[in-house]
């Protein structure tokens, strides 16, 4: 991988993450895909399928490599993304989109199967498209070779195990089925559909239903859909296998504008033989039968009823816990006390969603996770001790066996009362949230005398946010595009540099911090008991035959009745019960197990006699082997059950297990401490409920601590298991029971805040030999202990250091060798150590930046981690939105701490990853960016105060010392003492131009007394850049005598201001919402330098460009400014006095100077006052009472310098505004000028000439004709023109539409103004061929092949049809102007289609004209 550069993401999944990359030493670039190492079978699979394909429809693969954590795969890289990412967009595709695309990929899907590769995962994600549109298959996890699938007889064909029901064929849901190219087949179908309908054909949150209706229902018709394509799609969604359009009829289907080859393909026997095996083949007879009844044949009626849709989605339900790390308290996708789930039924979010259907699924675990031997079992006969004898079951199983009947009332009647107290909304991290969801259909509960009530468990509430997993390692080696290095963070952050910020954390928003510092999953919790990520347990296994009993599945368990239930539980406690031998009663616990892993079966049991008896036998047992399976089978009842009755505590369950714990058998303790952490938990639910209770009033129920006989002893136990050494799972399983206590808070939290426990978790933090897991479970108990014990928090920081959080945090990223002051390596990346560890650390990191009495030590060890804020940017492009929210959140405390912080993370590239993190829709991470913005917003307007004070702008201080409120020391400049420029508040002043930078920053940051402060800052400076005094400032602290780095921080200072004002005249909307105060304060500051002699002529120019952008948005601004008619009737915008006060006291007196100026300064002048002209003519009388107006006509001389476009618009104004009479334009020979500046630019082509200067033309025409027609002018102006007529009229056939606009316009107004001289010229046989040229559009339309085929010529604007109609007219009308011939001929056949086609009304009416005149001339 180290020969890869790595850029931003690009798309991500359950277990991976795509980036841009590009190959070293080349401008070649690839989508390089980082995979969990769990995935290391799919990946291959992967890789074996597409190495061995090249086709151009086929995503092409590279390269793959293996790092610590994570599979790498280097990939063809499609710009277009994906086409559900197209289709979420474009919602729906026009059929003919549809046509291309399909082709495509029909194209490609038969080339896998002539390859003899079935897809298995067609769907939109999985389709890509490259810059050009075309399509491109890409993820091939799932797809499977026909050799391997035809190899096997049927009956040992694994069934469909893997796939997307929303695009899955009917028969992969059937019993023996396999994917097949008829089910890749169904999948075009389906895809088509959805690119047409913006949706799949079948479509349901609910599993069960979307099989139903995949199997039974009919897909609703595509509106608009040919009948060709109506036609393919039907016969693609054809539920029967046998009848689905084949490869033969899809190739030559009708649909296809050209058929598509057919390729070989091989057989396909296992399709053959499921299709036989439900007889779904029709007979000859039974389709002619059905061609002529007019009705559909149906064969796959028997296959679709014998799919059994309860089985596949608890077999999915169990597969997706599996792949969890222990599923959920409860999860989304199967919350057990929904009715819904009770049918094993799954709700599907998203139509890309993948189920695994494979059941009994083999787990290699000895080798996945190796675990210490357990010693041998000795076979002892168990000691049952004071046990009930085994006469007495039957009376105890009656007992049991009422306990359920009655816990089928309590359950319902709990259900009822919770669903109208809306008792939905518990904590994260309880065990469940009380609800309508509670209620337990098939009549199964809890008992009906309970210890506390602890609330049905609600997925919403406990899913962690925080991961499955490490996300992809990003290699070392990221560039400057992706993130900062270590070496743009300072060797150590002056922390005494003080701005006066306020308070750092106010009462008022404390709560609103802690909020924002804590996410509700950072108290959400998994259960301990079959917690994956400790421990992997292999599924339980019993040998059926040597049961003393028939055993029943779950399902048949929970639809029993009583009596049979009763005889069941019944033959259970006499089978562990008896004497038999230790192996019989160990395969009936094994056997047991299997009905533990439901909810409503564990409240039965748990509350039954046969929960007591293994109790007692656990207390008593002495064989490690049965001690396992006891301990195995409570620990799973607790974990499953939400209802505990009464006598269950009773029994001394705690005292037992905490006993148990010590057990010299590992395997035993294991067990006994995942059950003792599930119940602990448990109990801290109720107790949190009783609080509760209490606060509200009513009376509570006893301390559950009390009725379960908890003592010190078993807190002592867990303890003790935290510095398990030799035991690193049983140690992860009390972590992970403190941790579940401490997401609860109160006084169960309390129990466990003591130094001792901080230090055992910090051990096993600080030890990376231990697992990961534990480390990322000890890292997160520490962050949840901690938030309830602020007085740990002190010690923590003092005693282990910032640096134990910052380590967690950096661990993987690129800053971690940095910060550790190498140069890189590994394999790191945002998310290459645990997300869950880098959680953890982000809330340790940020629960102590909000205290509010941070030690100066915590803050010095802060400022030494060099590489923390690269590491931080680096997590904003973590995988997970909670991770690059909480990173957000890190960069604000710590700008909070100091606006040294904000200033380095912007260094850091902090302002590129916000801009990133803004368009993303996460509501937590939305609320992080708003909370920095509102505190970067906070911290500008005290650096600015503190800026002002420092150039003494406020008056200085004169000796002594001042203390700000964030309590950083600076020593003012006194008599004689040094400046201290790296502690100046000058050298903060950057913070500023990265956040006006930014448009998330920009308009939360700039105010009126902000642009007030620049403009202050703008006069205070002026003078020399570097190493003089400050122009107009007294009593500033950095002058010329704090020597030379002074000097240089000061020309720092002043280069970033010029910057910084930039920025803000650049953006439009931010003058015009301070209007105020720019008029007021920053454009006389700007006109003041660029007056001001000593200053040097870069920073002049600089504010002169900006004083132009200003004026420009304020005066184009109709709402401040007013329109042209809200001026012609006297009146104007709300600031229109304002401007003009500006305009004639500070910027037109700037005009003569800078007109004698050095280039560019004249440029930006005439620029300047065109623009002003252009919008407001009564300025004119303000040029000309300056004398510029002769100065403007003189520099039209073609070998002046400021001869250019802006004087020329300046001097079309002057003409326009009709002031200057005509004989002092006549003695300035401006015509003769423009003509010539018109005739240099057409012959040398001098493109940006031509348009200013023909409307020059025209203005002067048109100023001359008005003159003429008041007897004041003889034409003597204009009459120059009349030798350029013929540069006029070539330039009517420029291609370029405003300049043959204008130009025909000019050519026009000259021959309305002298049409004798003008008529025979323009009607010429030459110039009438090329009138008729011009009128026809010809030399508009496009060259060579750019033009769209099939596309119609262009049409001719009005503009230029027009008035070469008018000219045409008025030389018409001089008699003898012209003689018939064929150029005149050709010239009214092209006005006569203008006269008939125009869409224009008066170029149709004018051309009409024409046609008259030339028709009476041509016969």
């Amino acid at each position: 991988m180290n020969n890869y550069h790595i850029y931003e993401k690009i798309g991500h999944g359950k277990h991976s993450t795509v980036y841009k990359g590009r190959k070293k030493k080349t401008i070649s670039y690839y989508a390089i895909k980082s995979v969990d190492k769990t995935q290391k079978a799919r990946v291959l699979q992967e890789v074996r399928t597409m190495h061995a394909l090249d086709h151009r429809n086929i995503l092409k693969f590279y390269a793959w490599y293996e790092t610590t954590n994570h599979l790498w795969l280097i990939l063809e890289f499609c710009v277009g993304g994906d086409l559900m990412s197209l289709l979420r967009q474009d919602v729906r595709l026009p059929e003919s989109s549809v046509h291309d695309f399909a082709r495509d990929l029909v194209t490609a899907l038969q080339y896998l199967h002539s390859k003899e590769i079935i897809y298995c995962d067609l769907k939109p994600s999985n389709i890509l498209l490259d810059e050009n549109g075309r399509m491109k298959l890409g993820g091939f996890g799932l797809s499977r070779r026909l050799a391997d699938i035809n190899k096997k007889p049927l009956q040992a064909l694994p069934q469909a195990m893997r796939g997307t029901p929303c695009y899955m064929a009917p028969e992969l849901f059937s019993e023996g089925a396999t994917h097949s190219t008829a089910s890749d087949l169904w999948a075009v179908g389906c895809v088509l559909y959805e690119c047409s309908m913006g949706r799949p054909p079948f479509l349901n949150s609910s599993f069960n239903q979307l099989v139903h209706e995949i199997l039974n229902n009919e897909p609703q018709p595509i509106p608009g859909a040919s009948e060709a394509y109506h036609d393919m799609i039907t016969r693609l969604l054809d539920k029967n296998p046998a009848t689905r359009i084949r490869w033969k009829d899809l190739c030559a289907h009708r649909f296809w504008q050209v058929k598509l080859p057919q390729l070989e393909l091989p057989p396909e026997p296992a399709l053959d033989a499921f299709i036989a095996r439900y007889g779904l083949a029709p007979t000859v007879e039974e389709m002619r039968q059905s061609t002529r009844d007019g009705l559909k044949l149906d064969k796959g009626r028997t296959m679709r009823q014998s799919v059994d849709i309860t089985r596949l989605s608890r077999i999915a339900l169990h597969n997706l816990e599996r792949e969890g790390d222990g599923a959920d308290y409860s999860s989304t996708v199967a919350t057990a006390a929904a009715a819904e789930a009770q049918q094993g039924d799954i709700r599907i979010d998203s139509a890309d969603a993948e189920l695994d259907f494979e059941e009994n699924r083999e787990e290699a675990v000895e080798e996945e996770n190796p675990v210490s031997p357990a010693p041998s079992d000795d076979g002892m006969v168990i000691d049952q001790g004071s046990g009930a004898p085994l006469s007495d079951s039957a009376r105890m199983i009656r007992a049991t066996a009422n306990d359920a009947m009655m816990a089928r009332a309590a359950a319902a009647a709990a259900a009822h009362q919770s669903s109208h107290a809306g008792l939905g909304a518990q904590a994260p991290a309880r065990r469940g949230g009380g609800g309508p969801s509670e209620s337990i259909s098939g009549g199964i509960g809890a008992g009906a005398s309970t210890v506390g009530r602890v609330p049905g468990r609600s997925g919403d509430n406990v899913r962690s946010a925080v991961g499955n997993g490490r996300s992809g390692d990003v290699a070392t080696d990221i560039d400057a595009a992706q993130g900062a290095t270590a070496s743009s963070v300072g060797v150590g952050m002056d922390d005494d540099l003080l701005v006066e910020t306020g308070p750092l954390v106010t009462d008022r928003d404390a709560a609103s911090l802690d909020d924002l510092i804590w996410h509700a999953s950072d108290t959400a919790v998994k259960p301990i008991v079959a917690n994956r990520r400790i421990e992997r347990l292999p599924e339980p296994r019993y040998d059926a035959a040597s049961l003393p009993f028939r055993p029943w599945s779950l399902a048949e368990m929970l639809s029993a009745n009583q009596a049979d239930l009763e005889g069941f539980l019944t033959h259970i406690y006499r089978a562990i019960a008896s004497a038999a031998p230790l192996k019989d009663k160990v395969n009936v616990l094994s056997y047991f197990e299997t009905l533990c892993v439901d909810t409503n079966a564990a409240n039965v049991l748990i509350n039954s006699s046969l929960t007591i008896l293994f109790i007692r036998m656990l207390r008593n047992a002495r064989a490690p082997t049965l001690r396992i399976r006891l301990a195995s089978v409570l620990g799973l009842l607790v974990r499953h059950a939400t209802y505990i009755s009464e006598e269950l505590a009773n029994t001394g369950v705690v005292e037992v297990l905490s006993e148990a714990l010590k057990d010299k058998n590992e395997r035993v303790r294991r067990r006994v401490i995942a059950t003792l952490g599930e119940l602990l938990f448990y109990i801290a639910t109720q107790q949190q409920d009783n609080a509760a209770a209490g606060a509200n009033g009513t009376v509570a129920p006893a301390d559950p601590a009390v009725v379960w006989g908890i003592s010190g002893n078993t807190y002592a136990q867990v303890i003790r298991l935290l510095k398990d050494k030799d035991d690193e799972v049983a140690a992860h399983y009390a972590v992970k029971t403190v941790e579940n206590i401490c997401s609860q808070g109160g006084e169960w939290a309390a129990r466990f805040a003591t130094q001792d426990v901080v230090l055992s978790l910090v051990q096993l933090i600080n030890n990376t030999g231990k697992g990961e897991q534990l480390r990322a479970t000890a890292a997160s108990t520490l962050a949840r202990l901690l938030r309830h014990s602020p007085v740990l928090v002190a010690h923590t920081v003092d005693k282990y250091g910032i640096r134990l959080f910052v380590g967690c945090l950096l661990e993987g990223t690129v800053s971690a060798s940095a910060s550790a002051g190498g140069t890189g390596g590994g394999n790191g990346g945002a998310g290459g150590a645990s997300s869950k560890v880098q959680t953890a650390a982000l809330n340790l990191l940020n629960l102590t930046l909000a205290q509010q009495d941070l030690s100066t030590r915590a803050r010095a060890s802060l400022a030494e981690e060099r590489g923390l804020l690269p590491g931080l940017i680096a997590l904003m492009d973590h995988s997970l939105p909670l991770i690059r929210a909480k990173a957000v959140v890190t960069v604000m405390l710590l700008g909070r701490l100091s606006p040294r912080w904000l200033l380095e993370a912007c260094k850091a590239k902090l302002i590129p990853a916000v801009e990133r993190l803004v368009r993303d829709k996460d509501e937590y991470l939305a609320r992080a960016l708003a909370a920095l913005r509102a505190e970067a917003a906070r911290l500008v307007p005290a650096i600015a105060a503190s800026i002002s004070e420092e150039l003494g702008g406020r008056g200085g201080t004169a000796g002594g010392s001042r203390r700000n409120t964030m309590g950083a020391l600076v020593t003012a400049a006194g008599a004689g003492a040094r400046s201290q420029p790296s502690k100046s508040p000058l050298a903060l002043f950057p913070v500023m131009l990265h956040l006006l930078t930014s448009p998330h920053f920009r308009s939360a940051v700039v105010s009126g007394q902000l642009v007030a402060e620049l403009a202050s800052w703008l006069t205070l400076t002026a003078g020399p850049a570097a190493g003089g005094s400050i122009g107009g400032g007294a009593g500033g602290s950095v002058t010329a005598s704090a020597g030379s780095s002074g000097a240089a921080l000061l020309a720092d200072f002043k280069t970033t201001l010029m910057h910084v004002l930039e920025a803000l005249c650049q953006q439009g909307e931010l003058v015009l919402q301070h209007y105020s105060a720019v008029l007021n304060t920053l454009l006389p500051a700007l006109c003041g330098v660029v007056s001001t002699e000593a200053e040097s002529g870069d920073t002049r120019f600089f504010c002169l460009r900006m004083v132009s952008d200003v004026l420009q948005t304020l005066l184009l601004d109709e709402e401040l400014y007013g329109s042209a008619q809200q001026r012609a009737e006297g009146a104007g915008g709300v600031a229109a006095a304002q401007i003009d006060r500006i305009l004639r006291s500070h910027i037109l007196p700037l005009v003569p100077r800078l007109l004698r100026d050095e280039d560019p300064m004249p440029l930006y002048a005439l620029k300047l006052l065109g623009g002003l002209l252009e919008i407001n003519l009564a300025y004119v009388a303000d040029v000309e009472a300056m004398g510029l107006a002769a100065q403007f006509f003189e520099f039209l001389s073609l070998e002046h310098s400021n001869n250019n476009v802006h004087n020329i618009r300046l001097c079309r104004q002057i003409i326009a505004a009709g002031t200057m009479p005509v004989s002092q334009l006549l003695e300035l020979q401006v015509a003769e000028k423009v003509a010539a500046v018109l005739e240099y630019a057409s012959n040398n082509a001098v493109e940006p000439f031509l348009e200013p200067v023909l409307e020059l033309v025209n203005t002067i025409l048109q100023r001359d004709a008005l003159e003429v027609s008041q007897g004041r002018s003889d034409g003597s102006l204009a009459a120059v023109f009349l030798e350029q007529a013929g540069v006029l009229l070539d330039n009517c056939a420029h291609p370029d539409v405003p300049v043959c606009s204008s130009a025909a316009s000019a050519t026009c107004n000259l021959v309305a103004l002298f049409p004798q001289q003008c008529a025979p010229w323009l009607l010429a046989q030459e110039n009438a061929s090329a009138l008729a040229t011009m009128l026809a559009g010809q030399h508009l339309q496009p060259q060579g092949t750019g033009q769209p085929q099939g596309a119609g010529p262009l049409p001719v604007p009005q503009s230029l049809q027009q008035p070469l109609l008018e000219a045409l007219a008025t030389a018409l009308e001089v008699p003898g102007a012209a003689n018939a011939s064929s150029e005149l001929a050709q010239l009214y056949d092209v006005v006569r289609q203008s006269a008939a086609n125009s869409p224009d009304s008066a170029v149709r009416s004018m051309a009409a004209e024409v046609v008259g005149a030339l028709s009476a001339l041509l016969h």
